[in-house]
């Protein structure tokens, strides 16, 4: 897990199992956020377990074993609260279950890719939950 860590910021846990977006991703961010990344949603349950429990969680949606749609269940689950700062991303090629799931409506939904501004959006949407 790599972390960069901006003295009082909030915390975002980034989940993706592409090392080169996810480490992209987090240094478009860290302006603003510290950034923990985790590899795949496995990864992303136990730090959520071991806390502290982070400001949002960005998460893509397809990935092998424990999908963000998965992630999204169990947080519902065990951490309730954390359900409210999830934010999915997805680059599309979604099979119908993770369309349906999208379509569902219960997160917010990036489309990779996305602008900044509308990824700090966003973030900050969720973080003020």
């Amino acid at each position: 897990m790599a972390q960069r860590s901006p003295p009082g910021r909030q915390r975002v846990l980034l989940v993706d199992d592409d090392a080169t977006l996810r480490r992209a991703i987090g240094r478009l961010i860290a302006t603003r956020y510290e950034v923990v990344e985790a590899a795949d949603g496995d990864e992303a349950l136990e730090l959520l377990a071991k806390g502290p429990a982070p400001s949002a969680i960005l998460c893509d949606l397809a990935m092998p074993r424990v999908s963000g749609a998965d992630v999204y269940r169990a947080l519902q689950l065990r951490h309730p609260e954390l359900a409210q700062r999830f934010v999915l991303f997805t680059g599309g090629g979604l099979s119908d279950e993770q369309c349906a799931f999208v379509d569902g409506g219960e997160v917010p939904v990036l489309h990779k890719p996305c602008a900044r501004d509308e990824l700090l959006g966003i973030l900050a949407t969720v973080t003020l939950r």
